[in-house]
C-alpha cells in the first residue's frame, strides 16, 4: 500500500508516532523523489524513484532494507525519470516514468524487464498494483491502462480528461486517482482469472472536486 512523504533535498521525512516530530532520513543522493513505497505489513523494506529534473531527468530507484536508515541505488536511466512506483510485495514492484519508460521486477529491484503498456505515450505518471498481477497505469494525457497478468499484457479503459497526476489502490476492485486538474475520481475494475475486463463503457465518475466548476 502507497504512504505519503515529504521529500526535501537530500532526505525523507518519517512520522515515528503522533507525538514526535518528522525524522530525516538522509538517502545521500541528489535527486527529486516522486514515488515512495514501503510493501505492507512492515517497516523496513522501502523503494522510492526520482529524476535529476522535472521535465525528462535521468532516473532512479533506491532501496532501504533497515527502515531508511540507508538507502543504496538499484537502477539509473538517462531521460526515465520515475513519476510513479508500486511495490505489492517485498520482491515484485513496477516504476514508470518519462519517456515512455515502465518496468517490472520480481527480484526485488536487482533486475529490471521493461514493459509498453501504452503506445504515444510522453511519460507515464503513476501506476497502482494491489497484489503482483493487478494493477493499473496511467499518463500525462489522462490514458489509462490495466492488467491482471502481471503485466504480461495491457488493456486500455476509458481515460479522464486531463492530466493523471495520481494513483491509489484503496482496497477490493477500487481505484482512486487525482488530475492536476484537482479532481480526485474513483472506479471499480473487475478482473477475471487470466483476462483483464473493465466495466465499460462507465466513466470514472467524480467522487470529489476541488475546483469550482
Amino acid at each position: 500500500m502507497k504512504q505519503f512523504t515529504f521529500v526535501v533535498a537530500f532526505c525523507f521525512l518519517t512520522l515515528t508516532s503522533f507525538a514526535q516530530d518528522w525524522v530525516k532520513s538522509y538517502i545521500g543522493y541528489n535527486y527529486i523523489f516522486r514515488s515512495l513505497d514501503f510493501p505492507g505489513g512492515q517497516s523496513s523494506v522501502g523503494y522510492a524513484g526520482g529524476q535529476s529534473s522535472t521535465y525528462m531527468g535521468d532516473g532512479i530507484v533506491i532501496k532501504t532494507i533497515d527502515g531508511g536508515a540507508t538507502w543504496q541505488s538499484l537502477w539509473t536511466g538517462v531521460d526515465k525519470g520515475i513519476e510513479g512506483a508500486a511495490f505489492p510485495d517485498l520482491m515484485n514492484g513496477y516504476v514508470c516514468g518519462w519517456s515512455a519508460y515502465f518496468a517490472k521486477t520480481t527480484d526485488g529491484g536487482i533486475t529490471w524487464t521493461t514493459q509498453y503498456p501504452g503506445s504515444g505515450v510522453e511519460y507515464y505518471t503513476d501506476v497502482a498494483f494491489k497484489d503482483v498481477n493487478n494493477g493499473i497505469v496511467a499518463s500525462s494525457t489522462g490514458d489509462i491502462w490495466i492488467t491482471s497478468n502481471g503485466g504480461t499484457t495491457w488493456i486500455a479503459t476509458n481515460g479522464v480528461p486531463g492530466s493523471v497526476y495520481k494513483l491509489a489502490w484503496a482496497g477490493g476492485d477500487t481505484y482512486f486517482l487525482n488530475t492536476l486538474m484537482g479532481d480526485i475520481l474513483n472506479r471499480q475494475i473487475t478482473d477475471l482469472p487470466g483476462l483483464c475486463r473493465i466495466m465499460a463503457p462507465v466513466s470514472w465518475p467524480v467522487s470529489i472536486s476541488m475546483i469550482q466548476k
